[in-house]
C-alpha cells in the first residue's frame, strides 16, 4: 500500500481516537464499579458521551473518505466493505483505549498517568484487529502504521496540552 492510502485506512482510527478529547465528558462508562482489587474498572475519563462520539466520528470519517475519495480509500473493496471497515477501526480503537484504562487501572495507575507505548499503540492495535476480519495490511505496512501511530500520537497529544484540551501531554 502507498503511505497515502495507508495513512487514508487508519484515519477513521485516528479520529475516533481524538473525539473523546474534544466531545466527551459526562457519566462514566464503568458507574464506579470496582473489581476484586478495589480499584475502578476505567475510572471517570472513560465516558459514554467519549465513547459513542469515538465511534461516531470513526464511523463519518470512514464515510467521508468512502464517499469523498473512493479511489485512495481502500479501492479494492465495495462502499459497504469500508463502511465495515471504518466501523471495525473506530469500535478497535474505543475498546483498545478501555483496554488501555483497565490495564492501567490494574497497576494502580491514576487516570492521566503516562504508561509508555501502550498509551501510543494500544489503541491502534486493536483497531487494526478488529479491522482484520475485512482487511489486513501487510506486516510491513502494519509497521509503518505503528511507527507513524507512535509519533502522530505524542505530537498531537502535546499540541492538545497546549491548547488546554487535555490535562496532560501525554
Amino acid at each position: 500500500m502507498d503511505l497515502v492510502s495507508l495513512v487514508l485506512y487508519v484515519l477513521p482510527a485516528y479520529f475516533a481516537n481524538g473525539a473523546p478529547v474534544l466531545l466527551g465528558g459526562g457519566r462514566p462508562v464503568d458507574a464506579h464499579f470496582r473489581l476484586w482489587d478495589g480499584r475502578r474498572l476505567f475510572g471517570d475519563s472513560k465516558t459514554w458521551r467519549g465513547l459513542v462520539a469515538g465511534i461516531s466520528v470513526g464511523v463519518l470519517a470512514g464515510f467521508l473518505l468512502a464517499y469523498l475519495l473512493p479511489v485512495h480509500f481502500l479501492p479494492f473493496l465495495a462502499f459497504h466493505e469500508k463502511m465495515g471497515v471504518s466501523a471495525l477501526l473506530a469500535v478497535g480503537t474505543m475498546v483498545g483505549d478501555l483496554l488501555g484504562s483497565f490495564i492501567k487501572r490494574r497497576m494502580n495507575l491514576p487516570p492521566g498517568a503516562p504508561f509508555f507505548v501502550t498509551d501510543q499503540l494500544l489503541f491502534i492495535a486493536m483497531a487494526l484487529a478488529f479491522s482484520s476480519v475485512v482487511f489486513l495490511p501487510s506486516y510491513a505496512d502494519i509497521l509503518v502504521v505503528f511507527l507513524l501511530t507512535f509519533i502522530l500520537h505524542i505530537l498531537t497529544n502535546i499540541t492538545a496540552h497546549h491548547l488546554n484540551l487535555k490535562r496532560v501531554p501525554w
